[in-house]
């Protein structure tokens, strides 16, 4: 998605409703050098809000361990259908959780996983991942494919058909995982392919991995220097803390050989007051110019990952109903706004 300067400017200005969501919950913004803190302040802010949802008696929730390239077992939270479909066509969607490669767990996106559930009688893993700094990079970024790998060719075991659909998913720096993966996908097979990906305010675009011809338009991080929720001293923080190869696939998917035709569909969240902004729109027009199918949404005025961070707020309801739709597309199924609402829990008349 293309926009002019005029138009990104524009898109950092803050919504009313954004405005007086922060005038009425003040946000402290967290010290992304102080990594305990980030986890600590993250952490108890999940575990409150996953308190707060309604019960779930249709849904039947368990951990899982996955074995690593190198031993390590890692957790995984799995839903699915309490009453599965009669045809055992449950589609396999694997989500990784944002936190900035160095806080979060398999405890977020508990609202989507939830909701894809009773959507679309898909089998939900949210996978984990180990964290920088004391995992430098690829750790994490292996473990991801590792259990995306796992999850696909074990499908069947844990109730899913992933011949019904893969749909790989995540926010932030789950987003970043969920597209490299796919990338890396194209190149070693896995046992089903992928339907979609969805990426939620990914960062997937580094400005040297930008083509010259759109540097202009890579000005997210100017724009939001001082921007609410991750402003752009944060991904430099995370960019330290992580010590990536800045020309390795896992960095970009732009970064792999491959040429980028052929991937799945792509469904793009990109919230105008956010430093990544410009990956996501950007990264949008690179896979339409090659045929591509993918669709991107703009929340102009809305900060980085605001369906999490402005809980209650039409904004936040408006883009949780948007995943649902977008991911119905990339399963081939029309998804109604009401049905949205219902599956994720949210009232009749929000957004």
């Amino acid at each position: 998605m293309l926009l002019s300067i005029q138009e990104l400017e524009a898109s950092c200005v803050p919504l009313p409703e954004v405005t007086q969501f922060f005038a009425e919950n003040p946000h402290r913004p967290a010290d992304w050098n102080d990594v305990a803190s980030v986890r600590t302040s993250m952490s108890a802010a999940v575990a409150a809000f996953n308190a707060t949802l309604p019960p779930a008696p249709d849904i039947v929730e368990s951990e899982i361990t996955i074995a690593m390239r190198d031993g390590y077992l890692s957790t995984a939270k799995v839903r699915k259908p309490l009453s599965p479909p009669r045809d055992a066509s449950s589609p396999l969607i694997i989500l990784a959780f944002g936190g900035g490669f160095i806080a979060g767990d398999r405890h977020q996106m508990a609202v989507e996983a939830r909701a894809f559930v009773r959507l679309f009688d898909a089998v939900v893993v949210n996978i984990s991942y180990r964290l920088a700094p004391e995992n430098k990079f690829p750790v994490g970024w292996d473990d991801a494919w590792d259990s995306i790998r796992w999850a696909v060719a074990n499908g069947s075991s844990l109730g899913a058909d992933p011949q019904s659909g893969v749909i790989l998913g995540g926010t932030s720096a789950g987003a970043n995982l969920a597209a490299v993966c796919a990338r890396r996908a194209q190149v070693e097979k896995l046992e089903s392919e992928i339907t979609g990906v969805w990426l939620n305010v990914p960062s997937v675009l580094p400005r040297h991995c930008v083509p010259e011809r759109w540097r202009e338009r890579h000005v997210s991080m100017q724009q939001n220097e001082n921007a609410g929720v991750f402003p752009a001293h944060a991904l430099r923080s995370v960019n330290r803390h992580c010590g990536w190869d800045e020309d390795s696939p896992w960095r970009s998917p732009v970064n792999s050989n491959h040429p980028l035709k052929g991937l799945p569909k792509t469904f793009i969240q990109v919230d105008g007051m956010d430093c990544l902004r410009d990956d996501g729109l950007l990264y949008d027009e690179l896979l339409k110019r090659v045929g591509v199918e993918s669709r991107c949404v703009l929340y102009p005025g809305c900060p980085h990952a605001h369906a999490t961070f402005l809980p209650g707020t039409q904004v936040a309801a408006k883009a949780l109903v948007d995943v649902m739709q977008g991911v119905g597309w990339m399963l081939s199924k029309t998804i109604l706004a009401d049905e949205a609402r219902k599956a994720l829990d949210l009232p009749s008349d929000s957004c």
